[in-house]
């Protein structure tokens, strides 16, 4: 015969098994810890990691993923759910085997508590024997760890939307679609008395590498400074107009790669032949700068916005003397003192010129097509080892602040606007 059960027995019991669920270690004999089981997120936009495994409590294995189709890796960004006040120990076991392992030793991983509006460092890092390791205390029950402070293509598409009405901003295009169907917009900025006058132009491109999110907040602070009430911004406006390209790789991004696109390319190897069935994201571009050429427009300058993995400096790399004419080498000489002047987390001393003969470089490509002042802008993923900010490493306020200065520096410099 079945005996009938003691409903307040049966409550009793069902809460104390819940309670042996959510608990993940125990404080002491006869304490229970009842915070909820310490886990790994990667399903949101740009997460990027292998493999994820708990040891022990408080103790994660992880492993780095590579782009598909490629050999690419070095990005990660994911969530840990459960987290507040635990002590927390982070081991990646595969960090050997990126290029340029050894800037695992100055790496310190940013954390976030408020869904991504602002990043901290996490100092307490070390690499030993191929093994990156991190230590961190969890302020919130969710927190983003990331490699960098991240910029997704959502928060561009929003800036896009936020500015589009803008009286500066005379349109914003959809030029062409990545591999995955994502729209690649190009703004065009200036003055709204000018009307459809071409004019001469600064073109600007950024976020090639997904990784390299310094891009983005240059850009993003580029076009804040053009779109303020600065005299200086207004005045180049009506001399000069702008196009950006602000994210040339928006699948990359949303796949958590490190540097490549959907079909596993290096963007900025291909802008000499740019295949439409493979990189349609440059080819889009390209074709927009041609079409402009031809239509008689004048490129005055051209950057290419990113972020260097292992170079500790915000720094240029530019076609030197040995590689164009001296009047031009003197502008670029005087572009990057003046730059440095404004903001001295740049370095002229530390930005080389170089070859010119890879034109699947964007920037090699324009000098080399156009004629035109053409550069590759580098911020330091991690810290810079001179100037104001020596032994700090980058903040996004720091890399707003770059892009706003660039843009003064080209009004400036390119356009003649006295300050």
């Amino acid at each position: 015969m079945t005996g009938r059960r003691d409903p307040a027995a049966s409550t009793t019991a069902l809460a104390l098994g819940a309670l042996l669920v959510l608990a993940s270690g125990c404080g002491g004999p006869g304490e229970l810890d009842v915070r909820p089981e310490l886990t790994v997120d990667t399903t949101f936009e740009g997460a990027g990691l292998g493999s994820w495994e708990k040891v022990e409590p408080g103790h994660l294995e992880l492993t780095l993923h590579t782009d598909p189709h490629s050999n690419f890796a070095r990005w990660y960004s994911f969530r840990v759910e459960g987290a507040a006040g635990r002590p927390l120990t982070f081991r990646f076991t595969n960090a050997d085997e990126v290029s340029a392992a050894g800037a695992w030793a100055y790496n310190q991983p940013v954390v976030s508590s408020d869904g991504g509006e602002s990043w901290d460092r996490v100092p307490d890092t070390a690499y030993e024997d191929g093994v990156f390791t991190f230590h961190h205390t969890s302020r919130a029950e969710s927190e983003w760890i990331a490699y960098v402070p991240v910029y997704n293509f959502s928060r561009w598409q929003e800036l896009v939307e936020r500015v589009a009405d803008h009286p500066r901003v005379a349109d914003v295009r959809v030029v062409g679609e990545s591999l995955q169907g994502r729209p690649i917009h190009l703004l065009r900025i200036t003055d709204p008395d000018t009307g459809t006058e071409t004019r001469p132009a600064f073109w600007a491109v950024a976020r090639q590498h997904p990784a390299e999110t310094g891009g983005s907040w240059k850009a993003e602070g580029l076009l804040q400074w053009l779109l303020s009430d600065d005299p200086q911004a207004e005045a180049m406006l009506s001399r000069g107009t702008v196009y950006m390209a602000g994210f040339l790789n928006p699948d990359g991004v949303t796949m958590g790669n490190y540097r490549a696109n959907a079909a596993g390319v290096n963007l900025n190897r291909v802008w000499h032949d740019p295949d439409p069935d493979v990189e349609p994201e440059v080819h889009a571009v390209r074709r927009e700068i041609l079409d402009f050429v031809e239509g008689g427009g004048e490129v005055a300058f051209f950057v290419d916005l990113h972020s260097h993995s292992t170079i500790r400096r915000n720094f240029f790399y530019w076609n030197d003397a040995d590689a164009t004419s001296a009047e031009m080498a003197a502008e670029m000489d005087a572009f990057m003192a003046r730059f440095e002047e404004l903001n001295p987390d740049f370095t002229r001393d530390g930005s080389p010129g170089g070859s010119t003969e890879n034109e699947g470089v964007a920037a090699n490509w324009a000098y080399n097509a156009l004629g035109v002042h053409a550069v590759t802008f580098e911020s330091a993923y991690q810290d810079v080892t001179y100037g104001p900010y020596e032994g700090e490493h980058l903040t996004v306020e720091r890399l707003l602040a770059l892009g706003r200065n660039l843009g003064r520096t080209v009004a400036e410099e390119i356009f003649g606007v006295v300050p």
